[in-house]
């Protein structure tokens, strides 16, 4: 089963996530901001992780730069409220695979899933 890890101070966010991916077979871990979610990471090991870039105790781009030193395969997809290009190419030259724009649209989360190669298998 591939494992998804959903990072994001908003409770709200986190549930709905939890919940899309949930049905779609995927095993889920959670974090409510960074410094929770490198640990959530080493001990979850997710095929990919789905980042809010502002959080109050870490900001993602942080949480983004630390993961990279850690782990170079699993797929991470910023999440964040702004579109903001300059941010968004930052968080790619950092290793992020994507980033998508808040409120978010799950039809868009599962495009992801399918372009970056985290399929669940049947």
């Amino acid at each position: 089963m591939k494992r998804v890890l959903v990072v994001d101070d908003n409770a709200m966010v986190r549930r709905v996530l939890k919940e899309f991916l949930s049905r779609k077979g995927y095993d889920v871990g959670e974090a409510s901001g960074g410094a929770e979610a490198i640990i959530t990471f080493d001990e979850f090991q997710p095929d990919l992780m789905l980042l809010d870039i502002k959080m109050p105790d870490m900001d993602g781009l942080e949480v983004l730069k630390k993961i990279r030193a850690k782990s170079s395969h699993v797929r991470i997809i910023m999440l964040t409220a702004v579109n903001d290009d300059i941010m968004g190419r930052e968080a790619l030259e950092l290793g992020a695979a994507d980033w998508l724009i808040k409120p978010i649209d799950l039809g868009q989360v599962q495009t992801h899933l399918d372009v970056y190669g985290v399929l669940q298998s049947d």
